[in-house]
């Protein structure tokens, strides 16, 4: 079995890590096929549910959901009392590894960083590397993430560190895959042999639930 990547092995509560069914974090690492890397708590459910389900409904296939950051900055509702930025990133981190159990994902990460961080370019450096030793190891078939015409910096910022990421690898180790996956907004721009469509049909209740 391949070593675990490094910023896994730093030490514990540096990144947030869920097994749901209680396999060791080697065996998790090495069994992904899919990578979802989302920027907040939720994203990944969003832009991942098709093959969330259909991890879920087949032992061969295992699904590796990645948050970036902690999601605190979320917006307060109008007239709204101010909230503790603290108390909305452990709450949202919960709600995380919920999502992580209810899908039955092989496994969950949470780097935990602040979405000023991954905007800012320098900053990103290390996650970037971060993200490419995760692939390196864990060698999924395909890797999901925000579209790179996404309305929202941080997502935008966090599909630019994928690529990056990607791009550090060698060709051998590459996902045969990478989709920027586009979940509000429409494609008809686009011709249809760019399109890859991803099927979520009959995943309702299951999206519901995540």
């Amino acid at each position: 079995m391949s070593d675990l990547p490094a910023f896994l092995a730093e030490p514990e509560g540096a990144v947030d890590v869920v097994v749901p069914d209680g396999a060791t974090l080697g065996e998790a690492v090495a069994r992904t096929t899919v990578v979802g890397v989302g920027a907040h708590p939720d994203d990944v459910e969003l832009l991942g549910l098709a093959d969330i389900g259909a991890c879920r409904d087949d032992p061969e296939r295992w699904f590796t959901g990645l948050t970036v950051t902690d999601g605190a900055g979320a917006p307060a509702r109008p007239g709204a009392e101010p909230v503790d930025p603290v108390a909305v990133a452990a709450r949202r981190r919960q709600e995380q590894r919920n999502a992580a159990r209810i899908g039955r994902y092989g496994l969950q990460l949470q780097l935990g960083r602040s979405s000023a961080d991954v905007v800012d370019r320098r900053a990103r450096v290390a996650m970037v590397d971060d993200v490419a030793e995760l692939l390196r190891v864990a060698r999924p078939h395909r890797v999901l993430t925000h579209s790179l015409l996404d309305r929202h910096p941080t997502h935008v910022a966090v599909a630019l560190l994928v690529v990056d990421a990607c791009r550090r690898l060698d060709v051998d180790e590459r996902p045969s895959q990478l989709l920027g996956v586009e979940v509000w907004r429409g494609h008809d721009w686009l011709p249809e042999r760019a399109k890859v469509r991803l099927d979520a049909s009959g995943r309702s209740e299951l999206g519901a639930r995540l």
